[in-house]
């Protein structure tokens, strides 16, 4: 089954100002991000936090975690899983339900970021739920709120309430 994100995007078009916030803030905070990460129960800890194939632009969020190489250039260890993708325009409920399996990767703790910020700015035309219990999101949430000023300054909050939202996905 694996650790995995679902989401739900209540709108066919979101906001393209809202949006343009977005990528402004996860431009940001990909340039801030740790060189490992301890999220997600931190299985990965001692790994580097590598994001690869980033599209960051005025109509979809992309990416996945990267491949550990070693010296001589072999890679060693696939950091990589399912690619995070999210659009701002999505006709067909299909497309505005999306889910991204993460295998609690280190990139894992960039999805959990994207969610966070993409909660914030949208409040709740975009929600979420995850299969991480509020510790397994603790670094996420703080790595954001250092850096955002965030609408929901408890971090205990703002997860509680996207798990009472989870009944909709």
């Amino acid at each position: 089954m694996g650790y995995i994100h679902n989401w739900f995007i209540k709108k066919e078009i979101l906001d393209v100002k809202k949006w343009n916030n977005v990528i402004n803030d996860l431009e940001k905070l990909k340039m801030l991000l740790p060189k490992h990460s301890k999220s997600s129960g931190a299985y990965y800890a001692l790994e580097p936090l590598i994001i690869k194939g980033v599209v960051l632009n005025e109509n979809e969020i992309k990416f996945n975690g990267g491949n550990k190489i070693e010296n001589g250039g072999n890679k060693i260890e696939d950091l990589a899983h399912e690619d995070f993708h999210v659009s701002r325009i999505n006709k067909t409920i299909k497309n505005r339900n999306g889910f991204c399996k993460t295998n609690r990767k280190p990139y894992d703790l960039y999805v959990q970021v994207v969610l966070i910020i993409l909660r914030h700015h949208f409040e709740d035309d975009f929600i979420f739920r995850s299969d991480g219990d509020f510790e397994e999101w603790s670094e996420a949430f703080n790595f954001v709120r250092k850096h955002i000023d965030l609408k929901y300054k408890d971090s205990y909050y703002l997860f509680l309430i996207n798990i009472l939202w989870s009944e909709y996905l």
